[in-house]
């Protein structure tokens, strides 16, 4: 311990600081020789790292976690079974196929991509949204989930018309959606004409 009268006083040592941040600062006031002395002492926290088997082990629990969740929600309890579906396909009328058949596409088929207008039971291709004529003639039964993993999907093959057909489900109206599409080709080509006729005006 230093004496009291060997202490410097204030006008002979500046303020000793410790560290540059002040919010880890801990200041100390002690009486010596009739002089106030400040010392501030900066405080440190030291954490360890994690070992990493603590790291790879909640690095594992989050992918499975994260597994469970993406199944849980798309995957369908399927009862495929191969060679039955097989043993009653006839290539006179339309059957499901599994979903590695339609991206196999080994019978080289025209392959189509339609919607199931749930709400008033339509059947209508992608490409020109265009209805079919009494659909199940075209793509038999159709059993969403049944080949294809996904609720909203069921592949199916027409031998006959030597096509393939990618088919989802919407929940909504196709007249509805027509009726949109409809409006918004109006209001396109209303907003087409205003333009025209104020870059071009009528002398």
């Amino acid at each position: 311990m230093i004496p009291a009268d060997e202490h410097p006083t204030k006008d002979q040592t500046p303020l000793t600081t410790v560290g540059t941040d002040p919010a880890a600062r801990t200041p100390y006031h002690k009486a010596s020789g009739g002089e106030d002395v400040e010392i501030v002492v900066e405080t440190r926290t030291s954490v360890a790292p994690l070992p990493d088997e603590v790291i790879d082990a909640a690095a594992s629990r989050h992918a499975e976690t994260v597994r469970q969740s993406i199944f849980a929600t798309t995957a369908v309890a399927d009862d495929w079974d191969y060679e039955a579906e097989k043993a009653q396909r006839t290539s006179t009328e339309p059957y499901i196929i599994h979903a590695d058949e339609f991206a196999a596409d080994e019978m080289d088929f025209v392959q189509l991509t339609c919607t199931y207008y749930e709400k008033d039971d339509v059947l209508a291709t992608d490409h020109d949204n265009e209805p079919f004529n009494n659909y199940p003639r075209v793509v038999g039964e159709l059993r969403f989930g049944h080949g294809s993993n996904d609720p909203n999907v069921v592949y199916i093959r027409n031998e006959t018309s030597k096509t393939e057909y990618e088919i989802m489900l919407d929940k909504g109206s196709w007249e509805e959606e027509t009726q949109g599409i409809f409006e918004e080709q109006q209001q396109t080509r209303a907003e087409l004409k205003h333009e025209r006729s104020r870059r071009f005006p009528r002398e």
